[in-house]
């Protein structure tokens, strides 16, 4: 399905601009001034996937493993820390 879709921008011109949409060449309809921001889009999109992934991961463990002294030493360290 998807090769039909593609091509048929390629097959019917007339109704379409040319399939450039994603080529870095100079005849291409975007101007950097769309691709930059999209890039640092993209690696921000996969940044903040990588910390959540992290995080959620670091509290499941930490909730799994509460009743475990190393958590819990964790905790009191923490409390400690915050408070003084």
């Amino acid at each position: 399905m998807f090769f039909l879709i593609k091509y048929s921008v390629d097959w019917w011109n007339t109704l379409h601009q040319p399939a450039s949409a994603f080529s870095l060449s100079d005849e291409a309809p975007n101007p950097p001034e769309v691709w930059v921001p999209l890039v640092i889009m993209i690696i921000a999109i996969y940044l903040f996937f990588a910390v959540s992934l992290i995080l959620s991961t670091r509290n499941e463990i930490l909730e799994r493993e509460r009743r475990a002294q190393w958590v819990q030493d964790l905790v009191e360290a923490q409390q400690k820390y915050n408070y003084d």
